[in-house]
């Protein structure tokens, strides 16, 4: 009897959990709201002159939608940062993350996480006429990052004597950067790389210092959810779509820039 009342109480939750899954609510609703940055150049960034919302996880946004969906058209994109992500997911305000979200443990508590989409290390950004050239150099030195990024959470464990300057954006640590306020911008390599981009002045020194994955995020306990994102990101992959935007958004500065960089410093390419 007690063995039957279990797998009864695990059928209901299971039940429940498909009942309330948001895939099923964006089903309903006929859109897919999609959380995702526009302070992170590359990945999700607003064009000042236009508004318009670009980037590479715009795209992916727009390819996970016609998988779940049918059709790209039917993304709504729901601006969020690396304070507010993990609290407008759990409000249901949005149905999934494409945020640049780091997987750690940690965040495993707050959501469930796709398979890894993108590969990327913390690096340090500086002046290109710095002489901060890797991690030790920022010992007891002010360095910059943002506000509820992996950053903020990993640089007091590995660099434990840096005094860390929290910023609410990358727009604002970027501008902190220039004025001196610290030493140094630390955060994900792929941001990194879309900043230098825009800013030739800056450049990226050290190598990385940690390495993670970017994952999609889902509520905690949504394995509907989950599956199908899941399994939008291997059709994605097989049909060669992932390529062609990782080939748009970082192909050009990964093959003619960085591969020198990442050469000497890894003996690999950001690939």
């Amino acid at each position: 009897m007690k063995k039957l009342l279990s797998l009864l109480l695990l059928s209901a939750s299971v039940f429940a959990n498909d009942e309330s899954s948001a895939l099923l609510l964006a089903q309903e609703r006929d859109r897919l709201i999609v959380g995702v940055k526009i302070d992170a150049p590359l990945f999700g960034f607003q064009e000042p002159s236009t508004g318009e919302i670009k980037g590479f996880d715009i795209e992916l946004a727009g390819l996970i939608t016609r998988y779940l969906l049918g059709d790209e058209q039917k993304v709504v994109l729901k601006a969020v940062n690396a304070q507010t992500r993990f609290p407008i997911l759990q409000n249901a305000e949005v149905d999934i993350l494409i945020a640049t979200v780091a997987i750690t443990e940690e965040r495993k508590h707050l959501a469930d996480f796709s398979e890894s989409y993108f590969e990327v290390g913390e690096s340090i950004l500086v002046d290109s006429q710095s002489k901060i050239t890797n991690l030790n150099d920022l010992a007891r030195k002010k360095v910059i990052v943002v506000k509820g990024t992996h950053a903020a959470t990993i640089l007091p464990k590995k660099m434990p004597s840096a005094k860390l300057l929290q910023y609410e954006n990358y727009v604002e640590a970027v501008k902190a950067l220039r004025k001196g306020e610290g030493v140094a911008l630390v955060t994900g390599s792929g941001i990194l790389m879309g900043i230098q981009k825009d800013n030739p002045d800056l450049q990226m020194v050290g190598g990385f210092f940690t390495f993670e994955s970017y994952g999609i995020a889902v509520r905690k306990g949504d394995e509907m959810m989950l599956e199908a994102v899941n399994t939008a990101l291997r059709k994605i992959r097989t049909a060669g779509e992932y390529n062609t935007i990782y080939q748009k958004w970082f192909g050009e500065l990964v093959e003619k820039e960085y591969d020198k960089f990442y050469q000497q410093k890894f003996g690999y390419l950001f690939k």
